[in-house]
């Protein structure tokens, strides 16, 4: 018989666990830097960079990537 869930995940309460790495403070961030511009390059959305617009507040590169990795195909 096979083993679906080898690491017990469907039995673990994971509603309040926040992962040290989604929080901005790791970076060194706070709620004041979501309006600041960053530079965008090779390892920061690099294909959202064009010749007129190099650079992305904090709080829409957040926004992009909660839309890339946190919605449903």
């Amino acid at each position: 018989m096979a083993e679906l869930d080898p690491l017990g995940i469907l039995d673990t309460d994971l509603a309040d666990v926040r992962p040290a790495e989604l929080e901005l403070s790791r970076y060194g961030f706070t709620e004041r830097d979501l309006g600041k511009d960053i530079t965008l390059g090779p390892g920061i959305l690099p294909h959202f960079a064009t010749e007129e617009n190099r650079t992305m507040k904090l709080g829409d590169i957040i926004k992009v990537l909660k839309r890339i990795y946190c919605t449903s195909l």
